[in-house]
């Protein structure tokens, strides 16, 4: 296998990734060869020149139906100019004449530091489904007062990117006692934390309830093994403590039983604890919360709800997970206790045995808490747990949020080092890889010839194994043979390593095509829907030159180059269960690139015109906007009068 092949412009780098499937394909129109390959000489120095240009004269343009109220708070709250500002026309001159077609950004302007913080505190002292705009506080009007003016709270939440939303959301989360900055210095993938809410016991209220697990298990099939495990820990025959699984099994692997209702909430009354392992599926609140979260971390974030009866039950046995996990307390208490990882088994890559209560013996007890209603408790990969109920007739309900399974370094090195040694074996520039190992080496390679390491005695070994026993000539040989193997062996290591290093990007494409493929669907909220093709029927929108248009949220979309295409991977289409959906890619030409990435890098606040992306031909441009808004994927907007095609 070749080196990828590496496609450059100023917006970032586009490198080969792993084979798609068969896409939607595009002709290129009204293009001949020879202006293809000119265009494609100038597009570096223009989009370079436009970047300079922009730092220099671009001028922000105010859209009134968007006007950020962050700027109005900037402004100490002075009522918008609803007057458009012309934004900055590149001259042709200033890109040397040879594209009059430049990509100019139009963005509101940026708000400062200061006011970032007002709207931060502001929001995120709200409850997580009040951010999520999960229970109608759209419409609620509550006042605010900001700099002796009264701004309404729902405007504010309608307002701020999805970036910031879920920054507010992981605040909001984490309470009052830390910041969300302290929280990642200190404590993600380092120590647990104990985030207690006694002031505000609902804040968690919204997500899941007792009452609607029972209405959701009568009302819809739950497969055991799919939709829900039951589990209780208790003795054995041999009087060891011990999970003990009651899911009901059919006769293959695909084959799930779907749960009887009675059934299901008898064992519960017997002391047998639910865990429903797709909660998002049947709740939109959640989805909402996960795929939020998914925008702050940048990872798959999955979820977990887990009821367990009163009188001091337990449905797990002591073990520690492969995710960072967060323990939401919605209703009920539940006494938890966390012990520290050896060393040795720190941020692990897969989940434990279950531990006895013997083994606990051996760890070190960190946490010994009681979880009430609108706790927090976070935990990194590998810190060992188990919890039960207290012995009185309580329930506890709580959701479990987990991240960075499978995202670790190790993880993204395991897909790049076999590709590099794979492009280094090929090379057809040097054979050295492909050479054969060097005659009877392994006479003088060996444990049993490392003879500084030796333990005693094999060096002895080594030498009988001579059969005439070694003079000092040949061991003296043989010494200068192994180095010099070693010495060959350090520079077909390094050509790896450097044709690794050379692929870093590479494998980064390959990772984030798995995430959108990993990832949920995005639970847009209302402002970003009305942006988007899920909202044509309603508006009627059509695409014009002086269209404006962005991603409709950062990262959910990816560009790569594969087989001479331009191939457009999105998550918008992806299934709530894990890969009922496989990923359906757009598939343009490869001079259609530039002006994709331009709109997959322009994110909320920005907007860039139709008109002003790359591209040789404005009937192209205005397809392939129209493409990704038809894929719902881009957001667009026309404050301007619509420009004719010319």
């Amino acid at each position: 296998r070749t080196p990828p092949d590496v496609y450059n412009s100023c917006l970032g780098s586009l490198l080969t990734m792993m084979p798609s499937k068969q896409g939607m394909s595009r002709a290129a129109k009204k293009r001949a060869a020879k202006k293809q390959k000119k265009q494609r000489e100038q597009q570096k120095d223009v989009i370079t020149s436009q970047k300079e240009q922009k730092s220099a004269s671009n001028v922000a343009q105010e859209i009134p139906e968007v006007a950020s109220l962050k700027r109005k708070l900037q402004t100490e709250i002075n009522p918008l100019d609803a007057t458009k500002k012309k934004h900055a026309k590149v001259d042709d001159d200033s890109t040397g004449g040879q594209n009059g077609d430049v990509a100019v950004d139009i963005s509101i302007d940026e708000p400062n530091n200061e006011v970032d913080e007002i709207v931060f505190e502001i929001l995120s002292k709200l409850k997580p489904v009040q951010i999520l705009l999960r229970n109608g506080l759209e419409a609620d009007k509550t006042k605010i007062t900001i700099s002796s003016e009264e701004i309404d709270k729902s405007d504010l939440l309608h307002e701020i990117s999805a970036k910031e939303r879920a920054r507010c959301l992981l605040q909001s989360l984490l309470g009052s006692s830390v910041t969300i900055k302290e929280f990642y210095e200190k404590f993600w993938e380092k120590e647990p934390l104990l985030v207690q809410q006694e002031s505000d016991p609902d804040r968690l209220d919204g997500f899941l309830s007792l009452e609607r697990i029972r209405k959701l298990t009568k009302s819809q099939c739950m497969a055991y093994g799919k939709d829900l495990n039951v589990t209780r820990y208790e003795q054995d025959h041999e009087g060891v403590k011990r999970r003990h699984t009651l899911d009901q099994t059919g006769k293959g692997d695909d084959d799930f039983v779907v749960a009887d209702h009675k059934d299901l909430w008898s064992n519960y009354d017997n002391g047998c604890t639910i865990r429903l392992l797709c909660p998002h599926q049947h709740s939109e609140d959640v989805h909402a919360l996960l795929s939020t979260l998914e925008l702050e971390w940048g990872c798959m974030v999955g979820a977990n709800a887990y009821l367990t009866p009163p009188g001091a039950s337990q449905g797990f046995s002591p073990h520690y997970d492969d995710v960072c996990a967060f323990i939401l307390q919605l209703e009920g208490k539940k006494h938890w206790k966390v012990y520290r990882p050896k060393k040795s088994e720190r941020l692990p890559r897969v989940s434990s045995r279950d531990y006895t209560e013997d083994e606990m013996n051996d760890f070190e007890l960190v946490l010994d808490v009681v979880l009430k209603k609108g706790d927090l408790l976070y935990m990194p990969r590998g810190w060992i747990h188990q919890a039960c109920t207290l012995p009185s007739n309580e329930h506890s309900l709580h959701l479990t949020i987990s991240a960075m399974q499978q995202w670790a370094w190790v993880d993204y090195l395991e897909l790049l080092l076999p590709e590099a040694l794979q492009a280094a074996a090929s090379s057809e520039t040097s054979t050295s890889l492909r050479e054969g190992l060097p005659r009877n080496f392994l006479e003088y390679m060996g444990a049993v010839h490392d003879q500084p390491d030796d333990p005693e005695g094999l060096e002895d070994l080594s030498k009988s194994q001579e059969g005439k026993g070694s003079s000092d000539e040949i061991q003296s040989e043989k010494e200068q043979k192994r180095n010099l193997f070693l010495e060959e062996a350090k520079k077909r290591i390094m050509r790896v390593t450097k044709e690794a290093f050379s692929m870093v990007d590479a494998a980064c494409d390959q990772v984030g095509k798995r995430f959108l493929s990993d990832r949920l669907p995005p639970a847009f909220f209302p402002a970003e829907l009305n942006l988007t093709g899920e909202n044509k029927a309603e508006t009627g929108r059509v695409i014009f030159p002086n269209t404006m248009c962005r991603i409709v949220r950062p990262g959910i979309s990816r560009l790569a180059l594969e087989d001479g295409k331009a191939v457009l991977y999105h998550c918008v289409d992806n299934s709530l269960a894990f890969h009922e959906t496989p990923l359906s890619p757009l598939e343009f030409e490869m001079d259609d690139a530039p002006a994709i990435e331009a709109l997959l890098t322009t994110a909320e606040p920005h907007w860039i015109m139709v008109k002003d992306l790359i591209h040789d031909d404005i009937e192209d441009k205005v397809e392939i906007v129209k493409a990704l808004y038809d894929e719902g994927i881009l957001a667009i907007l026309q404050v301007e009068k619509p420009d004719k095609m010319t």
